[in-house]
């Protein structure tokens, strides 16, 4: 009965070691498992995690698709606006070529509106001038008038000295032929 109690505490004695690695293998099992759920529940939310980032990903994809259209589009716009721009540009460029041509034509006029002015001038002293003259004329014309009236006068005045030149040579000659016969007579 010993030998029985020796084999059965020998049984128990290997249960128990068996029961003993078995705990430690549970245990470590337990542990293994514990880690591993950790893993899952980490997993899990890295899985949560990336979802999230790939429906902000879809977000940000959409929002960038809405930002290329919306560029594209402003792309055409900008486009548009610069051939009109570069029509514009053009439209200038032959403006001021125009400008430069009006600027020459105003340069030449101006010269042209010297050279007038310089002949309105000499135009104005000459006039001056003939005004002068024609004062002087008009001057020179009552001058001569009043030396024809002074040699009409003149000639009136000769007329009648001659007049009375030929009357007192007539009475001398008169006087002389009346103071002849009276010598004779005496």
């Amino acid at each position: 009965a010993v030998t029985a109690l020796e084999g059965r505490a020998h049984n128990i004695e290997g249960l128990a070691e068996r029961t003993r690695a078995l705990g430690q293998e549970l245990e470590l099992k337990q542990s293994a498992l514990d880690k591993a759920t950790e893993h899952l529940d980490r997993v899990a939310q890295l899985r949560e995690q990336a979802a999230s980032a790939a429906q902000q990903l879809e977000e940000r994809s959409s929002q960038l698709g809405t930002a290329v259209g919306t560029a594209g589009n402003r792309l055409l716009e900008l486009t548009a606006t610069l051939d009109e721009l570069d029509n514009r540009a053009g439209t200038l460029r032959f403006a001021q070529k125009r400008m430069a041509q009006f600027e020459e034509r105003l340069a030449r006029a101006e010269a042209m509106l010297a050279d007038v002015q310089a002949g309105l001038e000499r135009l104005h002293g000459q006039k001056a001038l003939l005004d002068q003259a024609v004062t002087q004329a008009s001057a020179l014309e009552f001058q001569t008038k009043q030396a024809e009236t002074v040699i009409a006068a003149l000639r009136q005045e000769r007329e009648i000295t001659d007049n009375v030149r030929a009357a007192v040579t007539q009475l001398r000659e008169d006087r002389r032929t009346e103071e002849r016969p009276t010598k004779k007579s005496a």
